[in-house]
């Protein structure tokens, strides 16, 4: 990977991020700030509906399906976690849908 596709996945990533972030905050009905601070060391509590309309934002804002929610309540454990496995998943589905275009 060239320094300028490295310089280009960063940006990628923090905005991906920055913007689960807000989806998440959305689904918890939270501000950002609460969010983070709420469940900086406590562990995530999503019932069904929070986790089925953070799915459900998640595809529209960036344009993927989402399936395997067993594999998402593996990474629920704590704020980062979700956070990082979801910019990973998203970053993942972007540049395939790249790729194939």
């Amino acid at each position: 990977m060239s320094g300028m596709q490295m310089k280009r996945r960063r940006g990628m990533t923090k905005g991906i991020r920055e913007e689960c972030l807000k989806i998440i905050a959305e689904c918890f009905e939270l501000t950002e700030k609460e969010l983070c601070e709420k469940y900086e060391k406590e562990p995530l509590e999503f019932d069904s509906f929070v986790l089925f309309e953070l799915v459900l934002e998640l595809e529209e804002r960036f344009e993927i399906e989402y399936h395997d929610f067993n594999e998402l309540t593996l990474h629920m454990k704590n704020l980062e976690d979700l956070i990082a496995y979801l910019v990973n998943f998203i970053q993942q589905k972007k540049e395939t849908k790249e790729s194939n275009s």
